[in-house]
């Protein structure tokens, strides 16, 4: 400051900016609704032991619902074992006070950045029982789970889930184009993993069969207000709608939705969300 009282320097170093920046940062934006509208991509570690996990979780304050240092995007490695994969932030209490039973605790929503395992959803090309019946699901999903909860224990949440549970062979489809088959029946159900909906990925339906289909899953994911799908991984991905007898919805490797038969091993792959926090 001159003799006129003037400055003729700025004292505050671009250190000393981001540093108050990021004071306000924390302020104002530690709740799930605020950080669900920030894009990131940090890494934020590597984690063996489920003691690892609870600590990180307590860090960052998740069970006050604070999610301090956390945002969409961010990944972390779970090494369960078996997949060893990073898993990204899809969102913050985005299934919160939803279901028959609802959740209510702080938590955040994985998905991996590329998927686990390539498997059928059914032996044979039939969509019969809707998606809850399947093998993708009473099967395969379990052992992902089993696998998962090795890293994970009791941090890996469960919530309930309203998945399809039966399917009529001769309605219509609103996939269109003069398909039949349709899931015409629900339930509410226990979910520690479970496949993404159409309307998770691209915020509509496309070739769900029915409302059926869609359920509690019936909001975009977050992360895809900021990028597609196929960012991280041009992977065909399995989806939990049928789109007609004998075949389930899946997203396509190349960016674009699409249908496959049912008991295709080599079609698609599975890449599950799953909700982890403390209780």
């Amino acid at each position: 400051q001159n003799d006129s009282g003037y400055l003729t320097k700025n004292s505050n170093t671009i250190s000393d900016i981001n540093a108050s920046l990021n004071d306000i940062k924390n302020t104002l934006v530690d709740n799930a609704g605020a950080h669900n509208g920030i894009f990131r991509e940090n890494f934020l570690g590597t984690f063996n032991t489920v003691d690892e996990v609870k600590k990180f979780l307590s860090d960052h304050k998740v069970a006050e619902k604070k999610y301090t240092g956390l945002y969409v995007g961010d990944y972390l490695r779970l090494n369960d074992g078996v997949y060893n994969k990073d898993w990204v932030i899809a969102g913050f209490e985005l299934y919160n006070n939803k279901g028959d039973i609802p959740l209510t605790v702080g938590n955040i929503v994985l998905i991996p950045k590329t998927p686990l395992i390539n498997k059928q959803m059914n032996p044979t090309n039939t969509t019969e029982g809707g998606y809850y019946n399947s093998a993708m699901h009473q099967t395969h999903i379990p052992e992902i789970v089993a696998n998962l909860e090795k890293v994970l224990g009791n941090t890996l949440l469960t919530r309930r889930c309203l998945l399809s549970n039966s399917v009529s062979s001769t309605l219509p489809s609103m996939a269109g184009a003069g398909s039949t088959g349709c899931s015409n029946g629900w339930g509410w159900y226990d979910c520690k993993a479970v496949l993404m909906s159409e309307v998770e990925i691209y915020g509509t339906t496309l070739l769900s069969s029915s409302f059926y289909d869609i359920g509690e899953a019936c909001e975009k994911l977050p992360i895809f207000n900021f990028i597609n799908y196929v960012k991280y991984s041009r992977s065909c991905l399995w989806l939990r709608a049928v789109a007609s007898d004998g075949r389930f919805v899946v997203a396509n490797g190349s960016g674009d939705a699409g249908s496959g038969e049912s008991g295709t091993s080599d079609l698609c792959n599975v890449s599950p969300i799953i909700v982890v926090g403390l209780i």
